[in-house]
């Protein structure tokens, strides 16, 4: 009986993890998005970066 009583613990256990696991989701959404606009801008700035040194090597 006590193996049964851990067993059933353990599996309450995962499933209260696997709830809040759930319940975070939207976080981790939010903050991927969040940091997928500021990767956006890097990028372009890179690229502009790059168009005004090759432009300056194109002028010589």
């Amino acid at each position: 009986i006590s193996l049964l009583n851990k067993t059933t613990t353990l599996i309450g256990l995962l499933k209260t993890i696997r709830v809040c696991r759930l319940l975070c989701l939207p976080r981790v959404g939010r903050k991927i998005d969040r940091y997928s606009e500021y990767g956006a801008a890097v990028l372009v700035l890179l690229m502009a970066t790059f168009v005004l040194i090759v432009g300056l090597h194109m002028v010589r």
